[in-house]
């Protein structure tokens, strides 16, 4: 069809016009469709889903997508201003541009009608040497649409948000909050720190400094977070957030994400620690310990339906083992998702075997190669499905890695000949994409897939279920 579509430039003009008179846009095929649709976009980058492009994609595609796009205003009620990228990839944007500041932001704005704004500040270096924040000004004066804001920008036209969030009835519906890299004391707010935060009763999300959380905190009331994100680097206070914080004030909260940087406290020491979270509803825990020397805070977690487990850290010693052996002896009954990132090329706390051995639901494995040794998923664990091999380079290892879960798969039963209507779920090996050829021409493997084995690659790490919100302020900081 195609084929015939690129000799259809060689008919005469006058009868292609006939034709295409005689033809609606709805019978051209699939396949010239997509090839028009994809002609609209960006030619310099591979069009990735969006949903701050989405409204202008689709109006793209014909008037029908048009008229659907300018009359959907859920589909604008999404707002991103982040200019580095752009600049690095010499690619102007909508969003970068004067005009935009000046003029788009207003007619953006009034076809998202009357839906919560979601809106997210990140870098923009260069964009207000010739205009005012004007964006900035646009939205403050939305406040009583705010429902998500990220501000990831130092960038002085942020007072203009920050400024709307602690007056009073301002944002009534607002529910995330996410300052991953700015620190409130900075911006002239006149906020003290037993004050409370206006919508502190209706957030949902927050992920912050720690020393901003000490000013979101205020007199509490976070009775309806779900989600809680705390970055804890160079905190200049004592004694530290991390020990005097009780998370039971959160009751409802299922996300919960700690990251260390700074080295810790003499002050404190983990022997002395006793305070006991007992956090009833958390199924995400996201443990992101840069220093190596925080571990031991999980002893004072209790999590009794905990469902996934990330921990990275460069210090996994014997020590660390035990806290770590002990919190999912405690709490791993329910674990279904975990995932290990470590320092080194030597494989810590004696394998993988005494982790795992009391988690007897998990269904998903992360770690690097060196960690998924010979023998290591050797303990009862009939339930494991997916084995994420991360962060190790293709070298014999990572094939013996493979080899390894293979025959213990084969010999669980896992990987065996079906029948057509069987509803096992497949066993699954995910590899960087890079290495995804090399695993797929291997013999043994060519040999398993018949079996029910699927090697796929990793998702992008931002996609993955273990990324960690904070995780993008800690590359470009350390």
């Amino acid at each position: 069809m195609l084929a015939q579509v690129k000799s259809f430039k060689f008919v005469p003009a006058r009868i292609r016009r006939r034709v295409l008179k005689r033809n609606h846009i709805n019978e051209l095929p699939v396949e010239l469709l997509v090839k028009i649709f994809l002609c609209c976009l960006p030619t310099r980058t591979f069009p990735k889903p969006s949903r701050r492009e989405a409204p202008l994609l689709l109006a793209r595609v014909c008037c029908i997508w048009r008229s659907v796009s300018l009359n959907t205003s859920q589909l604008w009620s999404q707002i991103t201003l982040e200019g580095l990228q752009s600049v690095s990839h010499r690619r102007r944007t909508p969003w970068t541009s004067e005009s935009f500041h000046r003029f788009g932001i207003h007619e953006w704005l009034r076809r998202s009608g009357s839906s919560p704004l979601s809106f997210e500040i990140g870098r923009h270096f260069h964009i207000h040497t010739t205009t005012a924040p004007l964006l900035t000004l646009a939205l403050q004066a939305e406040a009583h649409r705010w429902k998500a804001v990220i501000l990831n920008d130092t960038c002085a036209c942020i007072t203009h948000i920050l400024q709307m969030l602690w007056v009073p009835g301002k944002t009534l519906m607002l529910t995330d909050i996410h300052f991953a890299d700015i620190e409130l004391s900075a911006y002239p707010l006149t906020i003290t720190p037993n004050q409370a935060f206006p919508p502190a009763s209706q957030l949902c999300s927050i992920c912050a400094y720690s020393e901003n959380v000490r000013l979101l905190l205020g007199s509490g009331k976070l009775h309806a977070l779900r989600e809680l994100r705390i970055g804890f680097f160079e905190e200049s206070s004592s004694p530290p957030l991390v020990t005097s914080l009780s998370f039971t004030q959160f009751p409802l909260l299922e996300i919960l994400e700690l990251s260390f940087r700074s080295p810790p406290f003499p002050q404190y020491d983990a022997a002395t620690v006793t305070v006991v979270h007992s956090l009833q509803h958390l199924q995400n825990f996201f443990f992101v310990d840069r220093v190596g020397e925080y571990l031991w805070l999980i002893d004072t977690f209790n999590t009794p339906i905990l469902n996934a487990l990330a921990i990275t850290s460069p210090k996994l010693g014997e020590d660390e083992g035990t806290h770590l052996s002990d919190f999912l002896l405690r709490c791993g009954g329910q674990l279904r998702r975990l995932m290990f990132h470590g320092a080194g090329g030597g494989v810590p706390w004696g394998g993988l075997t005494r982790f795992i051995q009391h988690t007897p639901m998990l269904e998903t494995l992360c770690a690097g190669s060196p960690y998924l040794r010979r023998g290591d998923l050797m303990p009862p664990c009939p339930t494991l499905s997916q084995v994420d091999i991360l962060f190790g380079p293709y070298d014999d290892i990572m094939m013996i890695t493979v080899l390894a879960i293979l025959s213990q798969w084969k010999c669980s039963g896992r990987l065996r000949e079906r029948d057509p209507g069987s509803t096992v779920s497949p066993s699954v090996i995910r590899v960087h994409w890079d290495y995804l050829s090399h695993v797929l021409k291997h013999r043994e493997v060519k040999k398993c897939i018949p079996l029910g084995l699927r090697v796929e690659p990793l998702p992008p790490q931002k996609e993955s279920w273990w990324e960690h919100r904070l995780y993008a302020y800690l590359v470009v900081t350390n």
